[in-house]
């Protein structure tokens, strides 16, 4: 299997991902959230919008993510953005990755191109 056919794996069964900010004050954020859609590099995610991440992500909208089990490990850096907002104040937020990479079992750091 190539690298991109087992992160595709990989993601279709990630139900949790790692967001990553910097707040307001210059300080890092990470949070794990519930991974509602994905479709080639954007990662969609809800979270209620008075939420310390959700604000960070208004303020500086560069952000990171991981997903991990066992050897495989997934990460992307890219702009965060609110796309809708529900009744409750919970906000559906898409990531579009600018970078991505992949980890396995050989503890090396390497591209990965998302399909």
């Amino acid at each position: 299997m190539t690298d991109s056919q087992v992160i595709q794996t990989f993601l279709a069964t990630q139900d949790f991902m790692v967001v990553a900010v910097v707040l307001k004050d210059g300080s890092p954020w990470a949070i794990p959230v519930r991974t509602r859609h994905r479709e080639g590099n954007e990662f969609e995610w809800e979270s209620k919008i008075d939420a310390e991440h959700s604000e960070a992500i208004e303020s500086n909208p560069k952000v990171a993510i991981t997903m991990y089990e066992g050897m495989i490990g997934f990460y992307a850096r890219g702009t965060a953005e609110l796309i809708s907002v529900n009744e409750r104040g919970v906000g559906r937020y898409k990531l579009t990755a600018t970078g991505t990479w992949m980890t396995d079992e050989t503890f090396i750091k390497r591209e990965v191109t998302l399909i």
